[in-house]
């Protein structure tokens, strides 16, 4: 009935869309470090971060931030931009 397209899955993936504010916008986690963490995202690795999105999914999003060459100092300097609230 009516005028909606596409399966109850696809709309029901579309209303929980982030990008929809709103409509299911989840909590995050962010895995923060250095190449382990960057390359922990890679199912065909069978890393521990697409573990963990996999284990979540549809609960909070696993945000992957790995910094592959990075040290300390650079990798503090990036958590710094990349948590600061908008303004």
């Amino acid at each position: 009935p009516g005028s909606r397209k596409g399966s109850p899955t696809q709309l029901w993936c579309r209303a929980q869309s982030p990008a929809m504010p709103g409509l299911g916008s989840y909590a995050k986690v962010l895995l923060f470090g250095d190449s382990i963490t960057q390359y922990s995202s890679s199912p065909s690795l069978e890393g521990w971060g697409a573990s963990l999105a996999d284990w979540w999914q549809r609960r909070v999003d696993v945000v992957t931030r790995g910094l592959s060459g990075y040290n300390t100092r650079w990798a503090l300097l990036a958590l710094e931009r990349l948590v600061r609230s908008p303004q």
